[in-house]
């Protein structure tokens, strides 16, 4: 599952594609996938190329090479996926004030996960779909820095995010007793979710 992510060729194409174009790899970089932003400045990119005859990949952000792997053909397919997600965890998830207006406008909020999280939501409509509230420092509870989402939908909180000082999900809960409100498979959104950045708004 890919937040932020457009891909160009897909994994399991690269080493056809590599095959394919092996002499003109040599001189020449292939973007695989970019982050699905329009700031050119700000985008990162994963990179297919030629080393020595070995398919090569270059994960970039900004000014930083962010990782490089060779690949060999037994393990192209799930090192490009594995990259994939490295790529879309570059760029941060932003957090959009719920009620630009009102008084909890500082307090609750939507993003791309809680659109994720309505996938799963029983009984969604155009007013009942989850969000986010700020719960608050998450200090007193673990004793890290950091602050508590708490995952919500009108009339329930159904689970909790813990992010770190940098704004990095570390934790990801569903409640038990809140499972019947949601198809089963949103639990796995507790590892999906897992070394997102979350960013409010500005």
């Amino acid at each position: 599952m890919l937040f932020n992510t457009r891909i160009f060729i897909q994994p399991e194409e690269v080493y056809k594609y590599f095959l394919e174009h092996k002499e003109e790899l040599e001189d020449s970089m292939k973007v695989i996938a970019s982050t699905d932003i329009d700031d050119f400045d700000k985008k990162s990119f994963l990179f297919l190329t030629n080393e020595d005859g070995i398919l090569f990949l270059s994960l970039e952000a900004p000014e930083v090479i962010v990782d490089s792997e060779y690949c060999y053909e037994s393990d192209i397919k799930d090192t490009v996926n594995d990259f994939l997600i490295k790529l879309d965890k570059l760029y941060p998830i932003t957090l959009s004030k719920k009620w630009p207006n009102s008084k909890y406008g500082d307090k609750e909020y939507i993003c791309q996960f809680t659109k994720e999280i309505d996938k799963y939501l029983h009984g969604l409509n155009d007013v009942y779909y989850s969000y986010f509230y700020d719960y608050g420092p998450r200090k007193e509870f673990d004793g890290n820095e950091g602050y508590i989402y708490s995952i919500r939908s009108p009339g329930s909180t159904k689970g909790h995010i813990f992010i770190d000082n940098k704004g990095i999900i570390t934790e990801v809960k569903f409640y038990d007793d809140t499972l019947k409100y949601f198809d089963p498979e949103v639990k796995t959104l507790e590892k999906e979710f897992l070394g997102y950045q979350l960013i409010k708004e500005v």
